[in-house]
């Protein structure tokens, strides 16, 4: 089983000064704004551990990836990826209309989706999601943990739970999904957990105190 962390190319930005002044940090928001276009082009920059033969790909068709986050942004894309090679896909996160949308498009393919709305930052709905996915599928041959984001707020203006929460969607939901999908796994002997990482992660910005702690 490998372990992939998946992050954005590096890119050059100038680092906006802070101020106090409302102007200043509506300023520095569309700067953060502007240096950002990274967010949609994420490729794999390391993982755990690499096949030898690097031309040999994995034969997906048939198997299951469960994909969060995949109503916007990358999601999409991802669920996209993953059924254009032939994988059942049961795509989960927060909007039921966007969530159908996507998976719509997807069985265009020939794939059957599952379009579960839930909130990962809800114990009994990660479990809930988890086992909606062993009774449609059989289980979870591919995690990708790809639910995030940040809103980009002054830190002491946001409250400790609003900080907290950030950690929780971007760290803790994606560490105890894998926790509930790698029993199965190890009991096929196969799987892999993919893990969208950030710029925010090697390099802080302004206003992602806690987004770039968790990534």
């Amino acid at each position: 089983m490998r372990l992939f962390a998946i992050a954005a190319p590096t890119t050059t930005w100038s680092k906006p000064r802070l101020s106090s002044s409302r102007t200043s940090r509506t300023k520095c928001r569309q700067s953060f704004a502007s240096a950002a276009p990274w967010v949609a082009c994420a490729r794999p920059f390391a993982c755990a551990s690499r096949p030898r033969n690097r031309r040999a790909k994995m034969n997906l068709e048939g198997k299951t990836a469960l994909v969060t986050g995949a109503s916007r942004g990358i999601g999409p894309h991802l669920a996209a990826a993953l059924a254009g090679r032939g994988m059942n896909l049961v795509l989960a996160g927060r909007s039921a209309g966007e969530l159908e949308a996507v998976a719509a498009e997807q069985r265009k393919l020939g794939v059957s989706v599952l379009a579960v709305a839930t909130d990962l930052l809800d114990a009994d709905a990660r479990t809930l999601l988890v086992g909606a996915c062993e009774r449609e599928f059989g289980g979870v041959d591919v995690l990708v943990n790809n639910a995030g984001g940040d809103p980009l707020r002054e830190f002491d203006e946001m409250s400790i739970e609003e900080n907290l929460a950030i950690l929780d969607l971007n760290l803790s939901a994606p560490i105890a999904l894998t926790h509930l999908v790698l029993p199965g796994m190890l009991a096929r002997g196969r799987g892999h957990i993919v893990n969208i990482s950030a710029m925010a992660g090697r390099v802080s910005f302004p206003f992602t105190e806690a987004y770039a702690a968790a990534k």
